[in-house]
């Protein structure tokens, strides 16, 4: 986790339900590089496609009400996405010390739908 200061982008997206994110639930095959260029590819459906469409777009608040952190979850540990969560100081009215939007570490591209490319 990397602690910033200041505000988080403005395009930063508060995923209040489903609906919120990407409709797109078909098969689809992925491929993001690493700094050094390494490509890997992967397949993902449903809700973690959604989640990864979201955040092919912009960032995305970590807490959610439709609980995308679960989904983050697995597209790090399963297929080695690289999301990185970036925090934030809080505003002290609120009661938090700080807040956390979840942003995509890398180039991740779609190859195409369906099983393998």
């Amino acid at each position: 986790m990397q602690k910033l200061y200041g505000n988080p982008p403005k395009n930063t997206k508060r995923i209040e339900c489903w609906d919120s994110l990407p409709s797109a639930t078909a098969t689809a095959t992925y491929e993001w590089r690493d700094r050094a260029g390494n490509a890997r590819t992967f397949t993902v459906s449903k809700k973690m496609r959604r989640v990864l469409e979201g955040l092919m777009r912009s960032p995305m608040y970590c807490g959610s009400i439709a609980r995308v952190s679960d989904i983050v979850f697995k597209l790090r540990t399963i297929h080695g996405v690289p999301i990185k969560t970036q925090l934030y100081d809080a505003d002290p009215a609120s009661g938090d010390e700080y807040f956390g939007i979840y942003v995509l570490g890398g180039s991740v591209r779609l190859l195409c739908e369906g099983r393998k490319p």
